[in-house]
């Protein structure tokens, strides 16, 4: 997972607007991980523009509920 992360920071729009994003004011990233074929993890995260970083948010497996405001 730490490559993945670090590949992010290169290439932060290759995540896909994760569906919780409606619920913040600010878009919210996701990109999926997991060994091998199937993917059991969403890497949550948000761009800073200005500053050229990226803030990863969370962690979730698939199954959890969705990310809230309330959460971070």
């Amino acid at each position: 997972m730490e490559n993945l992360i670090h590949s992010l920071v290169d290439h932060p729009h290759r995540g896909s607007i994760a569906r919780e994003s409606a619920e913040f004011d600010e878009t919210i990233y996701e990109v999926l991980y997991g060994s091998g074929r199937r993917k059991t993890h969403r890497v949550l995260f948000r761009v800073i523009e200005e500053e050229n970083l990226i803030e990863i948010i969370g962690v979730r497996h698939h199954s959890q509920r969705d990310l809230t405001p309330d959460d971070i």
